[in-house]
């Protein structure tokens, strides 16, 4: 396929996030002021350690605290390299390895879209929809993990199979590596063994072309495993040393919350088997349900962009015996149960679409492979003129897919009634809220109990901690517990500090300071005086 494709994909996306990061002078949301501020410690020289609190999940002996206990590190060595290359901690500048990397998924995914059906018009289209990707492109120009994930689940689209029959070890030591690296961007990368292991049984078992099966499979498995091994054994060896494991065992408390809110219970050991099951049968299959529902339409919306889900399907029934077709049919069914009834709240709550960027190049690959099949159908049976209805229909969809991505980012970033930038609005906020503490007479020490904590650490340098989810009681314990001088609450706090925020002067152990916007300051230090 014409080069020219390729660089004209490439400098529109990059244009287009340029564009975008006008208007994305912050990180802009907890996941990725987390990755960001991850990255400055790192860079720093003060290691994977972070001077915050977000969650109390492996009940944390104080601050500083280990860094990535719950989410993976990958996307903090991205900032890392970024502060590195730029010689910069500005997060406009350090960013640039995210702008990059999501400049070149459109292009590499037409390259692979073309590879898979040598049709030039599948190619574009599919560039076209990874370029105007809906609900994806907001975050493709911030520090978080779409724009890493979505490029490994491109890399194995190529090194995956073209056909069933023999495939070497070393491609699938390949492919384990970046499985490995999968893993050390999201937790959920550990599933994609599966559909590895599922690989290597189809192509040495069912279609054998060693003599011996049982030790093809059985190596197969193995390189495999040593590919993944290779990526994640050192950071495995640093859980060991900081954590007693080679995976966080506190993951494993996130299982038996009830709501999302629970995350941040305190103290984290109330989170049991037990405690989970008190709720009764009912509430746990309800859950569930929900989270099907919620995860259905967000593969409808997010993944399909609404009016590509029929193409998709008619797609995947058109490439269903396609090696890479059912490698990521796999990957995407254990995503969806995973995120569905294992954690239905994380999932619901955005970890499905997270976890989802992967599968991403492959949806708009079948997207577009089924849009050429009804053109195809519209020949056959419409008496339609080819290339005529395929730049009529291809140019429709690609507009729709154009307007779709710019109403859902101007949602994201500007609030058109007021004029106003609302992305990273309470992280500037933030900054606003620090300078006021200081004049107030907070020092540089004082700890700050916020709803944000990386992205106010990240803002002001300040230590933080989380507001914890329970009432005032609950509130005093860890505030005490981890020395927390000043509490902050805005209008997305825990449930039962309702009251303390609409009347906030009820309270004679927290003490109220300052209210400025929708935004409360409290002091907690008269209440140690005893």
């Amino acid at each position: 396929m014409d080069k020219r494709i390729y660089i004209g994909l490439f400098l529109v996306a990059l244009i287009g996030l340029i564009c975008l990061a006008r208007f994305q002078t912050v990180p802009g949301y907890m996941d990725a002021d987390y990755y960001e501020i991850s990255g400055l410690q790192l860079a720093q020289g003060n290691g994977f350690k972070v001077p915050f609190l977000w969650n109390y999940l492996d009940e944390p002996k104080g601050i500083p605290h280990p860094s990535h206990t719950y989410w993976m590190p990958f996307t903090s060595l991205i900032v890392w390299l970024g502060i590195v290359i730029t010689r910069s901690l500005s997060f406009e500048r350090n960013r640039i390895i995210f702008v990059l990397l999501s400049s070149f998924l459109p292009p590499l995914t037409a390259a692979l879209g073309y590879r898979m059906t040598k049709k030039k018009t599948v190619a574009i289209l599919a560039g076209a929809f990874s370029l105007f990707s809906g609900f994806y492109f907001p975050f493709m120009a911030t520090s978080d993990s779409f724009s890493i994930y979505w490029m490994l689940g491109l890399l194995l689209g190529f090194v995956l199979p073209e056909e069933w029959g023999k495939i070497s070890n070393v491609k699938l030591g390949i492919i384990g590596g970046i499985i490995g690296l999968m893993h050390l961007t999201r937790s959920d990368g550990l599933f994609w063994l599966l559909p590895g292991v599922l690989l290597v049984f189809i192509c040495r078992w069912f279609y054998a072309v060693v003599k011996n099966r049982q030790i093809g499979v059985i190596s197969g498995i193995g390189a495999l495993f040593l590919g993944y091994l290779v990526i994640m054994v050192p950071w495995m060896l640093r859980n060991v040393s900081v954590l007693g494991s080679p995976f966080s065992p506190y993951l494993s408390r996130s299982l038996w919350i009830r709501e999302y809110n629970e995350m941040f219970n305190y103290p984290a050991r109330t989170l049991t088997f037990g405690h989970w099951l008190a709720q009764g049968w009912h509430g746990i299959i309800q859950s569930r349900l929900w989270a099907a529902g919620v995860n259905l339409q967000r593969a409808v919306a997010e993944q399909g962009l609404i009016f590509l889900v029929l193409f998709i399907l008619v797609g995947w029934y058109r490439t269903r015996k396609n090696p890479r077709i059912i490698f990521f049919s796999v990957s995407w069914v254990i995503n969806y149960f995973m995120m569905t009834f294992i954690f239905p709240f994380a999932g619901a709550r955005g970890g499905f679409f997270h976890a989802s960027a992967a599968i991403q190049p492959m949806t708009f690959i079948l997207g577009a492979v089924g849009i050429d099949e009804f053109i195809r159908w519209g020949e056959r049976k419409r008496g339609w003129q080819g290339d005529q209805a395929l730049r009529i229909f291809g140019s429709a969809f690609v507009f729709i897919a154009f307007a779709l991505t710019v109403f859902v980012t101007v949602r994201q970033v500007y609030h058109l009634e007021d004029y106003e930038n609302i992305w990273g609005k309470t992280e500037r906020s933030y900054k606003m809220l620090d300078t006021l503490l200081v004049q107030m007479g907070a020092d540089g020490d004082d700890i700050v109990m916020v709803g944000n904590p990386p992205g106010y650490s990240l803002m002001t340098g300040r230590k933080s901690i989380v507001i914890p989810n329970g009432d005032t009681e609950t509130l005093l314990e860890a505030a005490k517990e981890y020395g927390a001088n000043y509490l902050i609450l805005d209008e997305n706090h825990p449930k039962m500090l309702n009251g303390l925020y609409l009347h906030p002067s009820s309270s004679n152990e927290i003490h109220l300071l300052l209210s400025k916007e929708n935004f409360y300051i409290f002091s907690f230090e008269e209440s140690y005086e005893e």
